[in-house]
């Protein structure tokens, strides 16, 4: 006899899952940029040419990410970093709770599906971190248990364009999805020739979606638009050697700053002190002004844009 399927087990799981990554601190490199976009995002409006570095200052920035920075913005500004943690927590448990939920679709015995399920979340531990990918993630999630309930409801399908929608204004990542969709539809128009109206527009639907979005159709540039529209790469963000900084630009970024916003005169280094982004050698780095291009090679700009 067939178990019925129960979410007890899958939102245990995922309740610990989540639990247990509030132990990790906060510590994308990352993060500090991307608050500064969501915050920008909400009190200016969604900001077309970069405005943070030195570097690429007033050029084109990519815009396939402003949801979710907005949103991990809004978890910071409700409860400081603890609404970070809070929020991938969430995201956490949610991708876990899909995972195993799927698991068990496949398997109703509960031991069994758990063990089939422990690699694929182990797998997901290496995205745990605060950034719009994490959102991405559980995204995907949340389309993989779709397909899979469509194997016995197409119609359920349905869905997978409103999920599309959000995923394209939250990550790039969203043209996997997209990709993977196709092909689920592809298979279902051979296997169920009653639903090959469904599958077909639910392809066109979900392809149509992703230019609600602020880029519009240059959402399907924007993975490659570091690569494709030079100089997009932030010198900031990954020095390969000091010798290829821009000395005269890191000085006005610098100027732009002003020196009075920090007791050390130095753009980023107060937010590292105080929110303890570097260890103490990078901080030792960053107070040695007469060498400014070797702490050009650290990720801590962002952080001189989060607080006023």
């Amino acid at each position: 006899m067939t178990r019925a399927f129960s979410w007890s087990l899958p939102l245990l799981s995922g309740g610990i899952f989540g639990a247990l990554s509030t132990l990790a601190t906060v510590g994308d490199p990352d993060l500090f940029w991307h608050l500064a976009q969501g915050r920008q995002t909400i009190t200016d409006g969604l900001a077309r040419v970069d405005t943070f570095s030195w570097s690429v200052n007033g050029l084109p920035v990519l815009t396939d990410q402003w949801l979710g920075q907005v949103l991990w913005y809004e978890a910071y500004a409700a409860l400081g970093w603890n609404g970070i943690i809070v929020l991938r927590a969430v995201l956490v448990a949610a991708i876990v709770t899909l995972i195993l939920a799927m698991a068990l679709h496949a398997q109703r015995r509960p031991i069994v599906a758990t063990m089939a399920a422990l690699p694929a979340i182990a797998l997901t531990r290496f995205a745990w971190t605060e950034r719009p990918q994490l959102m991405g993630l559980c995204c995907f999630a949340v389309l993989i248990f779709l397909l899979r309930m469509s194997a016995e409801r197409p119609r359920v399908l349905i869905a997978a364009p409103a999920l599309i929608l959000i995923w394209a204004n939250l990550h790039a990542s969203f043209a996997l999805g997209l990709a993977v969709t196709a092909i689920a539809c592809a298979e279902l128009w051979l296997r169920r020739p009653d639903a090959r109206r469904v599958a077909v527009g639910v392809v066109a639907a979900c392809i149509a979606v992703t230019l609600l979005t602020p880029s519009g159709i240059s959402i399907w540039t924007s993975a490659s638009g570091h690569f494709l529209s030079p100089p997009r790469v932030i010198q900031e963000e990954g020095v390969g050697r000091v010798a290829e900084v821009d000395a005269d630009k890191f000085v006005r970024f610098i100027q732009r700053i002003g020196q009075d916003r920090y007791d050390d005169g130095f753009a980023g280094l107060a937010g590292v002190e105080r929110y303890g982004a570097a260890d103490s050698g990078e901080v030792r780095a960053g107070r040695r002004l007469s060498d400014p291009l070797l702490y050009v090679e650290r990720q801590l700009y962002p952080i001189a844009e989060v607080l006023p």
